[in-house]
This record gives structure tokens, C-alpha cells and sequence, in this order.
């Protein structure tokens, strides 16, 4: 890369520390699966997220503006995973239910501490 290219994507970026932000986010997010947005032909991803980043077509996003897309993706992805009728997100699940030898023991525990409070 060329000392041009390289001041030209700091600039687009918004820093250095931006730009290798961005630039390491992108390439996660080919290396998984995201489509390019720009023709692909025998690239790097290097080149690839390079030409994206030049062509204005992928910036990083900070503070209240990342955390609304956040949400509307997360609103996004329960929509899809509902009518799919898949499980919740692991985050979303309920606390699994105790077992009821636990449940007993709890039971008998919290019983004993009111009894020892009452004395």
C-alpha cells in the first residue's frame, strides 16, 4: 500500500486508531460470511475492505449512533429467529428451574432463618 492510499483511508476513517478499528472489524465480518461491498474478483480481504473503505462504503460507528443499529439489529434478529421458531437468543433464555431436592433445601433453610429470627 502506498503512502498516498494509506493517508487517503486515515482520512476516510477519521484516525489511525479508527482505521485499524474498521479495518479489523470488516475483515471479521467477510471472514464470516458478509457479503463485500465491492466486486470480490480474486482479491485479498485486505484489498477488498481497502477499496470499501476508499469508496466510502464501510465507516465505524461510536457512541449512541452504535448503539441504536445495535438494537434495531437485535430487533431484527428476534423477528427473524420468531417466525423461523427458533429458541431464543442464550441471552434472552429464562433461568433454567431448580431441582427440586434444591428447591426443598432452600425451602427448609429460609424456614429455619425465620424461626432463628422470631427467637
Amino acid at each position: 500500500m502506498n503512502e498516498t492510499t494509506f493517508e487517503d483511508l486515515v482520512a476516510k476513517a477519521g484516525g489511525p486508531f479508527r482505521l485499524v478499528s474498521l479495518f479489523q472489524k470488516r475483515v471479521r465480518e467477510l471472514q464470516r460470511g458478509m457479503p463485500a461491498l465491492v466486486a470480490p474478483q480474486g482479491k485479498s480481504l485486505q484489498d477488498i475492505v481497502t477499496e470499501e473503505i476508499l469508496a466510502g462504503k464501510a465507516w465505524l460507528v461510536s457512541g449512541a449512533e452504535a448503539e441504536e443499529l445495535r438494537a434495531e439489529r437485535q430487533k431484527r434478529e428476534a423477528l427473524v429467529r420468531e417466525r423461523r421458531g427458533a429458541l431464543p437468543a442464550p441471552a434472552a433464555r429464562l433461568e433454567r428451574p431448580e431441582k427440586p431436592a434444591k428447591a426443598e433445601e432452600k425451602a427448609e433453610k429460609a424456614e429455619k432463618a425465620e424461626k432463628a429470627a422470631e427467637k
